[in-house]
């Protein structure tokens, strides 16, 4: 089955009627959203649940097609260049000055002296090369067959295409790293319980998802980039993220990150609301809103508004 079919009527649709991270069946009608960025004939009903806030599509695909959705690739292989992948460096160093906390995505910064990292959903794994650099031993599992296969060939690591819900691991890990991926996740009750059984004693976890009470968010609604029908099953408030490490034993603390760039897109996409077909490329709109508005999205985020959050545990060490 073609996972772009689940408009055609080729898969079932689930009814989400007790929120993950709270456990709580209260919920109110947020808002319908259609999709943008790819241009498929499909509309989404997002709700609130009265207890922590969170942002949840329901009905939404089974849990098969949910999963099929991200077996083919999504992703892009990295560029070179200023405005590559790894470019744009006066911008990001700007946008950094404002907002430090984008930082905490490179996070773990010390060395690694031999310890394991694995990253969840690391697609083309560019970003690992830094961490093989500095010690780590770097592992990545990701459903895209493609990103694999440029990964083994151009990152010292080892490297899993599967879902990460179905696959084995033979190690234990010292940092587990995941960016923009639990959003997507069918149970992320199972999927965070999965990641604390992986961790070593004194082991931690890193994640980063998009804010479901960001500025962006809460100003354009629907136009936020966070708001991607269907593949944006859930968006958690810091509330709903931290009831969520709890139901799987975890004790987390959350942080929210100012990010600049995803702010822009959000307007990018707002302003494009009626025309274009939205594209997450960088572009000059993006690049001039991130440098002139960097300081308001830095004042913005000690309200607790930036557009991300970031999720933080530690297992106890032995002993």
């Amino acid at each position: 089955m073609d996972p772009y079919d689940i408009y055609a009527g080729n898969s079932e649709w689930v009814e989400q009627n007790e929120c993950p991270a709270c456990g709580s069946a209260e919920r109110k009608f947020w808002l319908r959203d259609k999709n943008r960025r790819e241009g498929l004939p499909i509309e989404c009903d997002f709700w609130k649940y009265v207890n922590c806030s969170s942002l949840y599509l329901s009905p939404l695909p089974d849990a098969a097609t949910v999963q099929q959705m991200y077996s083919d690739e999504h992703s892009m292989a990295p560029t070179r260049g200023f405005f590559g992948h790894q470019g744009d460096r006066f911008i990001d160093t700007w946008a950094r000055i404002w907002s430090p906390g984008v930082n905490r995505r490179s996070e773990p910064r010390e060395s690694g002296d031999g310890r394991k990292l694995l990253s969840i959903g690391c697609g083309y794994a560019a970003q690992l090369e830094k961490y093989s650099r500095n010690g780590w031993e770097v592992f990545g599992v990701d459903s895209d067959p493609k990103a694999i296969a440029w990964s083994r060939t151009h990152v010292a690591g080892s490297f899993v295409n599967s879902p990460f819900e179905s696959a084995i691991f033979d190690v234990k890990f010292d940092v587990i790293h995941c960016s923009a991926v639990i959003e997507h996740i069918y149970d992320p009750v199972v999927f965070l319980t999965k990641v604390r059984d992986l961790l070593s004693p004194g082991g931690r976890l890193i994640f980063f998802t998009p804010s479901g009470e960001g500025a962006m968010t809460r100003l354009l609604g629907r136009y936020s980039i966070a708001c991607w029908v269907p593949f944006h099953l859930v968006l958690f408030t810091r509330k709903g993220l931290l009831l969520l490490a709890k139901r799987a034993g975890l004790d987390a603390r959350v942080a929210t990150i100012a990010e600049p760039h995803l702010a822009s897109l959000s307007l990018r996409q707002f302003r494009l609301r009626n025309g274009e077909r939205f594209s997450l490329t960088k572009r000059w709109d993006t690049r001039l809103s991130t440098l002139a508005l960097a300081p308001a999205w830095a004042a913005l985020n000690q309200l607790g508004l930036g557009e991300e959050l970031a999720l933080y545990a530690q297992l106890p060490s032995d002993g």
